[in-house]
């Protein structure tokens, strides 16, 4: 394990221990760690690959015999459609289930069953993301600003802006965009040459909610040679919801190791103390 880190406890008796090696990297947690990793060492019932069953049943009229949560793996984050939750993360996910108040805490169960880097002494997390200016976002503004932008494909991030750029607005003042367009096409614009990254990145933009991808009836070899119409939805309420949640996690992880941080200090300020 690269960086194991004692859990502190939590509550009024609180007792900081010591970190032993380092302050867990929050952002690799968030973003490297696939949450369904997580999700079975926190003994959460999977449902295939995409789906997982709510730990909170007393919350649905059925126990959630049906699973309700579902797995985005473009952003590695989960979602309850029963519970209506908002979208969590690792950490987010961590301290939902063990109803812990603390994402450091979460981000140390974590580091202690996972392998997690350390962040090194003198570095800190990039605090550039502070915040959306909602109502202000434009074309790709709502994906850069919310910092969802630097978690995208290479492929991806080629695509969407050629798709926006040649799409036309079903009506004036309108934000649901579309576009007509082949795969031939999107290869020649974007410099994206193999059609198997191409959809990928559609996949993951409609998994955002940037895009509605066409009739899922039409045969795939078709759409990929043909054309297809894709209906492009850079404000929808779904990529805000997720845009908000991952401002919210870049935030949520400076103020994490902040917190580690701190306890570190006053754990070697105790130790100076005692051998004194």
């Amino acid at each position: 394990m690269t960086s194991l880190v004692m859990l502190c406890d939590t509550g009024s008796a609180s007792t900081a221990r010591m970190v032993r090696r380092g302050i867990p990297d929050m952002r690799f947690i968030n973003r490297k760690l696939p949450i369904t990793d997580v999700a079975r060492r926190l003994d959460l019932r999977l449902d295939g690959a995409r789906k997982i069953h709510c730990w909170h049943p007393e919350r649905h009229q059925n126990g959630d015999r049906t699973a309700s949560v579902g797995i985005r793996t473009t952003n590695n984050t989960v979602k309850c459609f029963g519970c209506d939750s908002k979208p969590m993360g690792p950490i987010d996910l961590v301290m939902d289930v063990h109803a812990m108040d603390s994402p450091a805490d979460a981000a140390i169960w974590i580091a202690e069953r996972f392998s997690v880097p350390s962040i090194p002494a003198r570095k800190h997390l990039d605090g550039s993301v502070r915040g959306m200016r909602v109502g202000y976002e434009q074309g790709l503004g709502l994906l850069i600003r919310s910092g969802l932008w630097s978690r995208l494909s290479e492929a991806t991030k080629a695509i969407a802006p050629i798709l926006l750029e040649l799409a036309e607005k079903e009506q004036p003042h309108h934000e649901v965009l579309q576009v007509r367009i082949s795969y031939r096409a999107i290869t020649r614009h974007s410099g994206i040459q193999s059609p198997n990254a191409v959809r990928k990145a559609l996949l993951e933009l409609s998994e955002l909610g940037f895009l509605r991808l066409p009739d899922p009836a039409v045969p795939r070899l078709l759409a990929d040679r043909a054309t297809a119409t894709y209906t492009l939805t850079p404000l929808s309420n779904e990529l805000q919801e997720l845009a908000q949640a991952s401002a919210r996690q870049s935030q949520q992880e400076i103020a994490a190791e902040v917190e580690l941080r701190a306890r570190k200090r006053r754990e070697r300020m105790r130790k100076l103390r005692e051998e004194k």
